[in-house]
């Protein structure tokens, strides 16, 4: 992704779970009509779209690339038999799910 490239709007479906290999990117969350309020930096490591593929609801927040970013891309169906058979890092999954929810949900 190019500096300022959406990787997926608020209210999409959820149909990867995706890993920053290179680069970072900003969690949005839309605020009024045209103004959104960035509630996470994420870089090489980290992760985002867990929620969404946990939950089958839409996307919760819109991520942009910030600069020229990398991604690792799992599909849905993929992290999903991932995590059934790794019950641990399903948990996991739900926790960090809950708690970016609850940072979303508050951040308005």
């Amino acid at each position: 992704y190019e500096a300022g490239e959406t990787v997926f709007r608020k209210g999409s479906p959820g149909d990867a779970f995706y890993v920053v290999d290179q680069g970072k990117v900003a969690v949005k969350i839309p605020r009024l009509r045209i103004l959104s309020r960035t509630v996470a930096t994420l870089g090489p490591g980290d992760f985002f779209g867990e929620s969404a593929l946990l939950s089958a609801e839409p996307r919760n927040a819109t991520v942009a690339a910030l600069e020229p970013t990398q991604l690792f891309t799992l599909i849905a169906d993929d992290f999903r038999f991932i995590l059934g058979e790794n019950p641990s890092a399903a948990e996991e999954m739900r926790r960090i799910a809950a708690q970016r929810k609850f940072v979303s949900a508050h951040s308005k």
